[in-house]
């Protein structure tokens, strides 16, 4: 089992389908989701994006669907052709967040969105109406905050709230500060608060009150 930021995940280690998902939200108030990419086989893209449209047309659920492309893929154009056949395509994500720590890192280096191939494949989203999940922590963000002034019609989700892993004080500082730098056009994604043991409840107030703030 590959080690995650996240800490022991034997419990959920387990398939989680339609079934025993709208089962568990039944009477609890959810009225729309979205199903964010889940880190098939890179190859599997477009057939993860068409499962999950194939079950949205039977149940209803998921409204809305975030892929996965490598923005630095010479065929970037022709993936995402194929992958809007399907209506419920609405976003890309390609995680990017690189750490110090072996076991917090995905991407294989911290500056993958400096790449100029890479950027001229982010730069096809906009055009076709999709939105970037961006998932970086706080140490990428002042890189990621120039892209987004670059790119000004982009939309951009910061997810899990910029990831803030570090709950000391310098820390707090590190994440605050480019996350008050947030683009006009971006969007902050509240979610996976209990993503590594110092956020589990000492972090979220703060963030939460910051987040505040900025809006």
């Amino acid at each position: 089992m590959v080690p995650r930021i996240f800490g022991p995940y034997d419990a959920i280690r387990r398939d989680y389908l339609i079934d025993e998902y709208l089962s568990d939200i039944k009477d609890n108030g959810v009225v729309a989701s979205v199903y964010v990419q889940t880190n098939w086989h890179p190859s599997r893209c477009v057939e993860e994006v068409a499962w999950v449209q194939q079950i949205a047309d039977g149940n209803g659920f998921p409204h809305a669907i975030t892929g996965f492309a490598d923005l630095a893929e010479p065929d970037l154009a022709t993936t995402l052709d194929t992958m809007q056949r399907f209506p419920r395509l609405k976003g890309i994500r390609q995680q990017l967040h690189w750490h110090a720590n072996p076991s917090y890192r995905f991407a294989s280096r911290p500056d993958v969105m400096l790449e100029e191939e890479w950027q001229h494949g982010l730069a096809q989203l906009t055009p076709r109406g999709l939105l970037f999940e961006l998932q970086v922590f706080s140490g990428q963000m002042p890189a990621n905050a120039a892209l987004a002034r670059a790119l000004p019609e982009t939309t951009f989700v910061l997810q899990h709230a910029g990831m803030p892993e570090d709950s000391s004080s310098a820390g707090r500082a590190a994440w605050r500060a480019p996350a008050c730098a947030a683009s006009p056009t971006a969007r902050i994604s509240l979610s996976s608060f209990r993503r590594s043991a110092p956020l589990s409840g000492v972090l979220r107030l703060p963030i939460l009150r910051q987040l505040s703030a900025i809006r």
